[in-house]
């Protein structure tokens, strides 16, 4: 009997006409997205041709790469001008290889109807040493006293070792006493000696098993000469204030409760100290609303055995959730006491925090030390000192900064004033990229300026990826704090004051940037129950855009992306879920995805790889040619090699590393 059956001539003709009709489907669903898809596609190709060529060169040339690669940007061609394009968008970072490897790496990512792919916020390394608690006990010492020294550490590589240098006099090294070295507490003990009678810091030094070190310091004395100190203990003879000794505890963050509710004046909360001290100025972190308070008052009780008013006033343009600072005669107290006057009932305020100075009785010239710079960018760096000894009356502080020791640059004089022990910083802006610069902090009282030492930094070549605000604006002043949305430090925060039966939306804050190319903003934010949604707008082209309307997440970074664009500012403001209630809007942190770079206006000309290592040098296949490729290199500042195709299509990032 006879099969009949298809030969396998006419089975291949079949396949031929079926994948003839699938792509004529495909290209009549969304021809232009398909053929993007194929320039990628090509785009990605190119690129491991012209990285796969660089890392041979490397082999045969032990470690070197091509000549003309740079920290500068450079599109590949022959043309010696017109060059500058726009290039590396969304960029990751590149983690540091072995200097004599010579394996490559190409990413590729595509976008679903012209919406990124979502990526994860926030850090994204895995090293890095915090500090979860670092402290020496006791802090006031004296020789043959022991101190207790103990640091909380997490880091996900392991810490491998902790010293702590006692202020010069000693070093000693803390072993680990309960965890892990991922996630433990180190501790040591110190029999006191050779202390002087004066300030004095403690500097932690935590290393990693990358040898990485990360520092942090403690205030302690012999004993206190002078400086901010916080009361003991506290009494109320009237039991009108709930958790009294919050204001106590230096946490601004936590209060103690006014509960009187009526009209004139309320009850006293009462401060302890340990002991007689001279003083002559107290500050003070409370809720002030002259709408309803009248006034404050503070008094101290002296060696005389008597109680003296030392303040009565307020403002509420100074005196509202901030340090205030207020002077009086100088005296020897053991006490100090707080009421408000109410001008209107129904309200409960707040006290956050009360010190009181301890003085000398003599002012001589402060001692300090510069700190290590952080936050290193391409143009911004974040600089830091700190007051070992304040002289015996709070100092102001500024930082010199400049491409060698002979600076250049001054900042202006702190408004703010630092005490024994206490740390200060200052993030500068408009830094030049891939530079070395010398910096040194100075402090001042009536008795002259000390220099804090020089140090050094050098800033990154040019980056993309998430990067911080140079500045800010507040042009309703009411805002606190506002560096602090800036500072890259998701634990500090700018904080604007929403009043009981204020208007529910806050004032905007303006965040600032020399002209930057962006696809991405972000931000991290109080949320809870009394913030509801957010709005953020950009400036584009002189005209406010919003890019972002809604509810978000308590602490929790919120990604807002959109096509690529230029901005010099951004705004935010916040809505307040209920009007009558009192509380801080905070905004811990902002920040903008630099999405792109200008390269430099000559070409690189890499021909001198042909025809050794690749057989030509490939150009874009839309926008391309042999004097502009459109694909561009750099050399990051660990000394990795990142190419990038410049005219990626449907937001696609494409990049090849060595």
């Amino acid at each position: 009997m006879r099969r009949s059956g298809f030969t396998l001539m006419e089975i291949l003709v079949v396949i031929g006409i079926l994948a003839i009709l699938s792509t004529i489907v495909i290209i009549a669903i969304n021809p232009l997205r398909q053929f993007a898809q194929a320039r990628n596609a090509q785009r990605q190709m190119d690129i491991k041709q012209i990285t796969e060529a660089i890392s041979q060169y490397s082999v045969d040339h032990r470690g070197s790469i091509p000549p003309g690669i740079d920290q500068n940007l450079r599109m590949i061609g022959t043309a010696t001008s017109g060059c500058a394009v726009v290039c590396g968008q969304s960029l990751a970072v590149v983690d540091p290889v072995d200097e004599n490897a010579s394996l490559f790496a190409t990413r590729f990512s595509d976008v679903l109807g012209g919406i990124p792919v979502a990526q994860a916020a926030g850090p994204t390394s895995s090293t890095g040493t915090s500090f979860v608690a670092a402290d020496v006990q006791p802090r006031k010492v004296v020789p043959g006293d022991t101190m207790t020294i103990t640091a909380n550490l997490v880091n996900a590589a392991g810490v491998t070792s902790v010293t702590v240098d006692l202020g010069g006099i000693e070093t000693v090294s803390l072993t680990l006493s309960s965890g892990t070295n991922t996630n433990g507490t180190w501790q040591g003990t110190w029999h006191v000696h050779g202390t002087l009678a004066r300030n004095y810091l403690a500097t932690f030094s935590a290393t990693d098993v990358n040898g990485q070190v990360v520092t942090q310091t403690v205030p302690w004395s012999d004993p206190a000469a002078s400086g901010w100190v916080s009361p003991s203990g506290v009494t109320l003879p009237g039991g009108q204030w709930a958790n009294p000794t919050n204001a106590i505890d230096g946490n601004i963050v936590t209060y103690a409760s006014n509960q009187f509710g009526g009209t004139g004046l309320g009850q006293y909360i009462v401060f302890t100290l340990p002991g007689p001290i001279l003083s002559n100025r107290f500050r003070i972190n409370t809720d002030y609303t002259d709408a309803v308070i009248a006034d404050v008052e503070v008094d101290v009780f002296n060696a005389s055995g008597t109680w003296v008013n030392v303040f009565t006033g307020g403002s509420e343009a100074t005196w509202n959730d901030k340090y205030v600072e207020v002077s009086f005669p100088a005296q020897t107290i053991t006490q100090a006491r707080f009421r408000y006057n109410y001008a209107a009932g129904g309200f409960n305020y707040w006290m956050y925090e009360f010190q009181l100075y301890q003085s000398t009785g003599s002012v001589v010239l402060p001692t300090c030390t510069t700190q290590a710079a952080d936050l290193i960018q391409d143009v911004a760096a974040t600089m830091h000192g700190t007051v070992t000894d304040d002289g015996g009356e709070p100092d102001t502080y500024q930082f010199d900064y400049g491409p060698s020791l002979s600076y250049g640059t001054s900042t202006s004089w702190s408004s703010l004033d630092v005490a024994s022990g206490d740390p200060f910083n200052l993030q500068v802006t408009g830094l030049t990229p891939s530079t070395l610069y010398h910096f040194r902090a100075n402090v001042r009282n009536s008795a002259g300026t000390t220099n804090c030492g020089d140090r050094t930094f050098t800033t990154l070549a040019p980056i993309v990826g998430w990067v911080s605000p140079s500045g800010f604006l507040d042009p309703d002043v009411a805002w606190t704090n506002g560096a602090d949305a800036t500072d890259q430090n998701t634990v500090t925060y700018a904080s604007s004051y929403h009043a009981i039966n204020a208007t529910q939306w806050s004032s905007y804050l303006y965040l600032t940037h020399s002209a930057i190319a962006i696809n991405k903003v972000r931000f991290y934010a109080r949320g809870l129950t009394e913030v509801s949604q957010a709005e953020v707008d950009l400036l584009v082209n002189g005209v406010w855009q919003n890019v972002f309307s809604g509810g978000f997440a308590d602490q929790s970074w919120v990604e807002v992306s959109f096509p690529q664009t230029t901005v010099t500012q951004a705004r935010i403001r916040f809505f307040a879920a209920a009007a009558n209630t009192g509380f801080n809007f905070e905004l811990f942190e902002f920040q903008f995805q630099k999405s792109s770079e200008g390269s430099s206006d000559a070409c690189l000309d890499m021909s001198g790889l042909v025809p050794t290592y690749i057989g030509k040098i490939p150009v874009d296949p839309q926008t391309g040619s042999t004097p502009q490729t459109y694909y561009a290199v750099k050399q990051s500042a660990n000394g990795r090699v990142t190419m990038y195709a410049c005219s990626a299509e449907l937001s696609a990032t494409i990049t090849g590393t060595r």
